[in-house]
């Protein structure tokens, strides 16, 4: 039997220590601790770290909890690159909006689908999620609208949906208003999800940037991988097949990149088969071309790439024919016309965004949202003027940072008319334009 030793205190009485009042703070701290445990098995998901966690979600401290916090928002979306992992892959896009007459057309018409024409056997499942009186009830404009799209479209994704958003109140100590749909009227069958901007407590529903890209991903695929067992060696095999005909920056165009550099690259060469491919798809989409000597690129493609990767409609608005030049707004101060307006609502588009033509350049400028309705905008004249943080390479600009020119001046011309003494040095400047 082990002997019980008392070191420093020859009185020490164990009965009295068993019984002694443990303080509140540590009562507390030991309370946390247990919580902890209990959820600790949401950390051992493959690829997620706690640390990925942004502090201000885990925590109440109210510094953290300030409006000022989410005014910058976020529109982050992607698939994890596991071209040789088990795991299975799950494209997850997050966006918001602070429109309430978004939300509700949101929730009435696109994820029911009554804004299209379906065959029979696509139409949308039956809408779950949170009762719909208690969602509207507590209806606010801000919302979170969410694709998960995994690349297999076998199992219950309703359950999944259920399984990720269970996950997410874990996470976050939220309890979601919430309201989801599965869509399969497209080449991949997908789950959207539209989350209320105040749980049931009232709460201020904010997801930050980090957590998507490093913990709601990452569980997508936890959960898909639970659900559909784990890729086969013939699963991962098509998955690296696809690579090539990926329109996105992918490990193949590193390697194009490496090999291009030394010298120029020419069909006589031995070429690797999955280069190959690659490359014949480049000629295909217009990012490259072969004179039978070499190969020669388009001077944007890696820039077309990485941005399609992000906004999933810039290819195709790059390649457009006989238009001027597309470039990706990246902050400042731009004006022109409105050529085409490009809204979430649309299967094929997962950011909002106009292309404003100035007469030189066309601009893909990426949106949160926009005021009114998005259509309104399409030929009007406007300009923006977004500050971009830190020199990033994608911006989002705010509604309020899209300004209709024209309208503004027809305002100002019948200020003027009623009032001719009203008229200021900036609608001079303006009028002078």
């Amino acid at each position: 039997m082990a002997k019980l030793e008392i070191i420093g205190n020859k009185n020490f009485n164990i009965v009295e220590w068993i019984n002694r009042k443990i303080p509140d703070k540590a009562w507390a701290k030991y309370q946390k601790e247990m919580r902890r445990e209990k959820e600790e098995d949401l950390f051992r998901v493959p690829g997620f770290k706690k640390k990925d966690f942004d502090a201000p979600i885990l925590f109440d401290h109210k510094q953290y909890r300030k409006s000022g916090f989410i005014s910058g928002g976020y529109s982050s979306g992607g698939m994890s690159d596991y071209t040789s992992s088990k795991k299975r892959q799950v494209y997850f896009h997050s966006t918001y909006s602070k429109n309430l007459a978004v939300h509700k057309r949101h929730l009435s018409w696109y994820m029911p689908q009554n804004d299209k024409e379906v065959e029979h056997d696509k139409v949308a499942s039956n809408i779950f999620g949170t009762d719909p009186e208690e969602y509207m009830e507590k209806i606010t404009g801000f919302h979170h609208k969410i694709i998960i799209s995994p690349e297999c479209p076998d199992g219950d994704f309703e359950a999944a949906a259920k399984s990720f958003i269970k996950h997410v109140e874990m996470l976050t100590g939220y309890e979601l208003l919430w309201r989801g749909v599965v869509h399969n009227d497209t080449a991949h069958k997908h789950i959207h999800l539209c989350i209320n901007g105040e749980d049931k407590k009232g709460k201020k529903v904010w997801f930050d940037k980090t957590n998507v890209k490093n913990g709601f991903r990452e569980t997508c695929s936890y959960i898909f991988t639970q659900l559909q067992g784990e890729r086969s060696d013939r699963e991962i095999e098509a998955a690296r097949s696809n690579a090539p005909v990926r329109n996105r920056w992918t490990y193949l165009d590193e390697r194009i990149i490496e090999a291009a550099s030394n010298k120029d690259i020419s069909p006589a060469d031995n070429i690797d088969p999955m280069i190959r491919r690659r490359l014949d798809y480049l000629i295909e989409i217009g990012l490259c071309n072969c004179d039978g000597i070499k190969f020669s690129f388009d001077p944007n493609w890696k820039e077309v790439l990485v941005n399609t990767g992000r906004y999933n409609t810039y290819m195709r608005e790059y390649l457009e024919p006989n238009k001027l030049p597309l470039r990706l707004y990246k902050g400042g101060y731009i004006e022109g016309t409105v050529e085409k307006v490009i809204t979430f609502d649309r299967e094929e588009a997962f950011n909002n965004a106009i292309i404003i033509n100035d007469g030189t350049a066309r601009y893909y400028v990426a949106a949160y949202d926009f005021r009114g309705n998005p259509a309104s905008l399409l030929n009007s004249v406007v300009s923006v003027n977004a500050v971009s943080k830190s020199n990033r390479q994608f911006i989002n600009v705010k509604p309020e940072e899209i300004r209709v020119i024209e309208a503004e001046k027809k305002k100002r011309r019948r200020n003027v008319a009623t009032n001719p003494g009203a008229i200021t040095h900036e609608d001079e400047r303006h009028n002078n334009q």
